[in-house]
């Protein structure tokens, strides 16, 4: 669960070479009084524009799941209704009542399905049907582990397209706040973020927040991510300000987002720490010495931890903030229902 800052020798010529069209009213000043002449630029941090596309990315995320699910909900209660020979008018108290028994079947179609073992996965004819078997919740995880692991392998291959995914606050556009959560800098990196994601994706979604919804899991998962990153390219300004030309990398901001939700769901719950197999902690105790231990890197620094603490930390505060404030009936449900209105009023539904 590692968002990293990526040490790069060469971030001055990166910075020269993509920082033309941004800053090209900028000059540098020249210090030569050190041993050797140092060029000091001083780029200004952006804010208002990455702060207005991280919102309507969130908005867009949590609008386009929230049509997604009502229009599978419409739906599978049209398919039940005419099993049943009702016709009538489709009305929101409707939806949200068939969202609770689809919710109570996937439980039970979940405990009855065989377990699922390596040898399922052996023969390719075999994956679409082991596909639908997965809840929602369970192909949002897996779909994104998989869609992790192909960009860290073609970031291996092409070293060029793994620039395009990281964010350098004083020099990348903005959409480089989304695609830098799907980039990872290492195989340990993507390996911890992955196992991380693993643990503690599926728990939340089975939370009374979510209740079992993988697209309202998936708006959440997104937007926390982009939201992370705005806090690192913030944090760049002030008190990081060495992190300014340093490319931002990781999916950690999501999932600490999760494990933030997990620790206000299940309270009590034990988490083990991976390099500490001996220890585990109640899930609220160790996100508290966690948010100190990034407030601590953030504001003070760790010169020998690379972490991009900042994303760490406002992914910790959304995930626990999200459960704490009802995120569910505040912005998933109403959301829901625009959504509904929406694709009602134009003929969709």
């Amino acid at each position: 669960m590692i968002r990293v800052t990526i040490r790069c020798r060469n971030r001055l010529q990166y910075f020269t070479r993509h920082s033309r069209r941004f800053y090209a009213h900028e000059t540098p000043t020249y210090d030569d009084t050190a041993g050797n002449p140092m060029i000091d630029y001083k780029p200004r941090i952006r804010y208002l524009r990455p702060t207005l596309w991280t919102f309507a990315v969130a908005g867009t995320f949590y609008l386009g799941f929230a049509a997604y699910d009502v229009y599978n909900d419409v739906r599978k209660l049209k398919t039940r209704r005419r099993r049943s020979f009702v016709e009538a008018p489709i009305t929101w108290e409707d939806v949200q009542a068939g969202k609770s028994t689809s919710m109570i079947r996937d439980v039970f179609s979940r405990q009855a399905r065989d377990p699922i073992t390596l040898e399922d996965f052996r023969h390719p004819s075999t994956l679409p049907a082991l596909w639908n078997q997965f809840l929602g919740p369970e192909k949002l995880m897996y779909g994104a582990i998989a869609l992790n692991t192909s960009l860290y392998g073609l970031s291996q291959l092409f070293p060029r397209f793994a620039l395009s995914l990281m964010h350098v606050p004083a020099v990348s556009r903005n959409y480089t706040l989304l695609t830098s959560t799907f980039g990872h800098a290492s195989l340990l990196h993507l390996g911890l973020n992955m196992y991380g994601l693993y643990n503690f994706a599926f728990p939340v979604a089975a939370s009374k927040s979510f209740q079992g919804s993988g697209a309202h899991l998936g708006a959440f998962y997104l937007s926390s991510g982009v939201f992370a990153a705005l806090a690192y390219h913030v944090t760049a300004g002030w008190p990081a300000r060495h992190l300014r030309l340093t490319p931002g990398l990781g999916a950690s901001g999501a999932i600490l987002a999760l494990v933030g939700a997990f620790a206000m769901e299940y309270p009590q719950a034990k988490i083990g720490i991976i390099f500490l197999p001996f220890l585990s902690l109640p899930a609220q105790e160790l996100l508290a010495a966690f948010a100190a231990f990034e407030a601590y890197g953030l504001f003070v620094g760790i010169r020998s931890i690379r972490f991009a603490h900042a994303a760490h930390l406002a992914g910790m505060a959304i995930g626990a903030g999200y459960v704490y404030l009802d995120g569910r009936n505040r912005l998933w449900n109403p959301a829901r229902k625009v959504a509904f209105q929406q694709m009602q009023a134009t003929g969709i539904i």
